[in-house]
């Protein structure tokens, strides 16, 4: 087994969390509303500028609160919580159509990057507990033990009967699971009508068509390590998706080292 680097497996690299829409438009053809409510461990907000209807946030909230009752891998009861804490020996699980869609989508993204972004990083971030009270580097034994049990090759997934060939992969859908639900809220407002709106998963910003006066929504970049109302850049955006991780937000110091939740597992070799 060749020694393992525990710098190895965090990446160093600086990347820009993605704050709330800037500034408002000049000309409107209703009052925004917005909703705000705290869902995948964050504050979910979602603006509309094209309409009042209250019903259609009440949608949109109930909409990512149900795919957080089943992709949430800290939530008991969740599709992805029972998965994970299966019986010894229970290989294969039947699961919902919607758990199995972004199933799905998250192990093509695991072949398409060769293992780079891998779904079954469970037990190495639950390992590091980054939102834990008191994070801590974990001991070099623990993360080896923990790398035998991480391989998107170990899932397989026909229809919604999820296999796994060992008994100890669990799953992790934390790097997809926003912009799926984000996704899906788009489709959702959409399909009432909407068409001048912006979704904020907390660094997963989805804009629905543009400003009311024909301009496009502005997405502030926060500036790292600044406080929160400081901005590095703002982005134009009509229609498209602006999504960052902050290397500032999930981490902890030690030793005069940044540890932060950005697992990379192209760096390890046993």
């Amino acid at each position: 087994m060749k020694n393992i680097g525990l710098k190895t497996i965090i990446t160093a690299g600086l990347i820009i969390m993605c704050t709330a829409w800037l500034a408002g438009c000049s000309k409107k053809v209703a009052d925004p509303v917005t909703r705000s409510s705290f869902l995948l461990n964050t504050f979910v907000t979602v603006t509309l500028y094209d309409t009042e209807d209250q019903t259609i946030l009440d949608g949109c909230m109930t909409l990512c609160s149900d795919y957080e009752k089943l992709l949430s891998k800290t939530l008991e009861g969740s599709e992805i919580y029972k998965l994970n804490h299966r019986r010894p020996g229970e290989r294969t699980v039947t699961v919902s159509e919607k758990t199995a869609q972004v199933l799905a989508e998250g192990l093509e993204y695991c072949r398409m990057s060769r293992g780079a972004f891998d779904i079954t990083i469970e037990p190495l971030s639950s390992l590091w507990d980054f939102t834990g009270k008191t994070p801590h580097v974990p001991p070099r034994e623990e993360i080896e033990a923990d790398l035998k049990k991480v391989g998107y090759e170990n899932v397989i997934l026909d229809g919604r009967q999820i296999t796994f060939l060992n008994d100890e992969t669990t799953i992790d859908l934390g790097a997809i699971a926003k912009g799926f639900i984000a996704d899906q809220m788009k489709a959702y407002l959409e399909d009432k009508g909407v068409e001048s709106a912006v979704i904020n998963l907390g660094g997963n910003v989805l804009c629905v068509g543009e400003r009311p006066d024909g301009t496009p929504f502005k997405i502030g970049l926060q500036r790292p390590y600044a406080t929160h109302t400081e901005t590095v850049a703002a982005l134009k955006i009509d229609g498209m998706s602006v999504v960052s991780s902050g290397v500032y937000e999930r981490h902890f110091m030690e030793k005069g080292v940044n540890y932060h939740h950005i697992l990379d597992l192209s760096l390890i070799h046993i």
